[in-house]
């Protein structure tokens, strides 16, 4: 029996929702350096999840290529959430997968007493068709979020660089809430100091 007024405080829902590129880019080593990273990120997640039971982490993960879609939909405890390797195949299409985290940003199908959700974007390549449009549907819920109770910027994005390109990602510790400034352009690597 819990010492609390009215029972043990119910914790509260935080969505985490990896958007990974499995675009032909991303063939042979950065895949695996994909699929590793992931693996080896879950654990740490479930540690800090513990540290915290206030809130109840789930997990779902997207891929996008050719067409965006749920690697793992439902959303997973992340006790309970088990790693499926993904593999390579077609284009870039980023923008078809924000559209489609977009949908679940909204409440509903995101319970008004969620905590704010968490896109994590990975990916290595220019993107191959309309970013903007996705980047405004996730923005978008904004709208949404406000009218739940969230905080505006409900929806915060950390970028990652799988690996060295051609094009550059910001690291994964600058959280975004809008594309970097350099989408679409290719730059030549990571600047040198003089």
């Amino acid at each position: 029996m819990s010492d609390i007024p009215g029972g043990p405080m119910a914790n509260r829902p935080v969505h985490f929702i990896w958007l990974l590129d499995c675009s032909y880019s991303m063939q042979g080593e950065k895949i695996g350096q994909l699929n590793y990273a992931i693996r080896e990120a879950v654990p740490e997640m479930r540690a800090v999840a513990q540290d915290n039971p206030a809130a109840q982490l789930l997990l779902r993960t997207m891929t996008f290529s050719t067409t965006a879609r749920w690697h793992h939909q439902d959303p997973v405890p992340v006790e309970q959430f088990t790693w499926q390797d993904v593999q390579v195949d077609g284009m870039t299409n980023l923008g078809e997968a924000l559209q489609l985290a977009a949908r679940e940003l909204d409440t509903p199908p995101m319970p008004q007493r969620a905590l704010k959700p968490v896109l994590a974007l990975v990916s290595d390549g220019v993107p191959t068709d309309d970013w903007k449009a996705g980047l405004r549907a996730v923005d978008a819920t904004r709208g949404a979020a406000r009218r739940s109770g969230w905080p505006s910027r409900s929806a915060r994005t950390p970028t990652a660089p799988c690996c060295r390109s051609s094009w550059a990602i910001p690291s994964c510790s600058r959280w975004t809430r809008t594309a970097p400034s350099s989408w679409p352009r290719r730059s030549a690597g990571p600047r040198r100091r003089r």
